[in-house]
């Protein structure tokens, strides 16, 4: 799905032959990362704000700095981007500023870490994460309800009281029909059913993201059908053969999808306004061959970047950050003269359901 997702925003920027659909690929991940981040935190939510941060930050940092460099060196190559201390600033701690960030479509990303701010708040506060996933999404519902009813000039505010947040609780609420049916899967019959609404549903996003992404309501408007098509494919889970050439491709498209996320619009712009010009643009044929060739470009460079650097930096990264934390936990409980002995099941009631790890 993520693979998909990606691929979806890759084509709408690439705006082939003046048809630029794709955008919703955006809500699609949204509603992704609102199922998936439930899923995690059920199974494990220590560390988990820095967990996300690891994940997101070093290629999101580093992609901008590219960007940044690059606008030193040529900033006449880029049409609405600007680069001054305010906007590095801002850009670097995911503050939402008007024309940001600087890497243009961070802007998604300022989203998601406002989701993953609000959950791990909650988590704190709470008792478990089904309360703290409660809590998150009241907190936005509050939100975008203050925003409208109280209308101001705060950009940060109405940035954050966008319906397009309202995504992250679809994703929630999937998780919560997945795990109350029980990781049930479609039937033959069911899947070709879900097939049928997956793709009516993708039509109807085309048709409402033509030609212009619907500004008000698209948290309904991409956000709904968005759940609907993500709803299948998770039903769907137990009818994929894992063992074809096109799951284990589109499986390592999807593991590398933030990537090709961050990195397309290099390579993209780069074929649009390097090579394009070029060619005969009414030559359909070679369009065409162009388009072929920038997917295939953006789907390699993806994969490969994600396995020989992010995939090694998040490995480095968490046995710094997350063992060096699990360090402390452990000194913090000797010198507390806490032992193994003390803590295990045998010498901690088990109504009281506080074993230390």
């Amino acid at each position: 799905m993520r693979a998909f997702a990606a691929l979806f925003v890759v084509f709408h920027h690439y705006n082939f032959l003046n048809f630029k659909p794709g955008a919703f690929g955006v809500d699609i991940f949204f509603v992704i990362s609102g199922f998936i981040i439930s899923f995690v935190i059920e199974k494990d939510k220590e560390s988990f704000f820095l967990k996300r941060l690891l994940r997101i930050v070093p290629m999101y940092f580093l992609a901008t700095l590219f960007v940044i460099v690059i606008w030193f060196l040529r900033s006449n190559v880029f049409k609405t981007t600007y680069v001054d201390l305010p906007a590095i600033v801002k850009s670097f701690l995911f503050i939402p500023y008007p024309g940001g960030p600087i890497l243009g479509l961070g802007y998604t990303l300022n989203f998601e870490m406002y989701f993953y701010l609000i959950v791990a708040c909650f988590l704190k506060i709470t008792h478990t994460p089904k309360q703290a996933l409660f809590c998150t999404s009241i907190f936005i519902i509050s939100v975008f309800t203050v925003t409208h009813v109280f209308p101001g000039e705060f950009f940060i505010l109405n940035f954050y009281g966008s319906d397009v947040v309202f995504e992250f609780i679809y994703g929630i609420i999937l998780f919560f029909i997945y795990k109350t049916l029980k990781q049930k899967s479609l039937s033959k019959k069911g899947l070709y059913y879900g097939l049928c609404v997956c793709i009516l549903s993708i039509i109807f996003l085309i048709y409402v993201g033509y030609p212009e992404i619907p500004i008000q309501f698209r948290g309904f408007l991409f956000g709904l059908p968005a759940l609907i098509i993500c709803s299948v494919f998770v039903f769907s889970e137990g009818s994929f053969k894992t063992n074809t050439i096109i799951y284990k491709f589109l499986y390592k498209l999807g593991n590398a999808s933030y990537i090709m996320y961050l990195i397309h619009p290099f390579i993209i712009f780069g074929v649009l306004r390097l090579i394009h010009p070029l060619f005969d643009s009414k030559n359909i044929g070679l369009i065409i061959i162009e388009f072929l060739i920038s997917i295939a470009i953006v789907c390699l460079s993806s994969t490969l970047i994600y396995s020989r650097v992010e995939l090694p930096m998040q490995r480095f990264l968490k046995n710094k950050f997350l063992r060096t934390k699990n360090r402390i936990n452990s000194n913090i409980i000797k010198e507390a003269g806490i032992n193994e002995a003390a803590t295990s099941p045998k010498n901690v009631g088990i109504g009281e359901g506080r074993v230390t790890s």
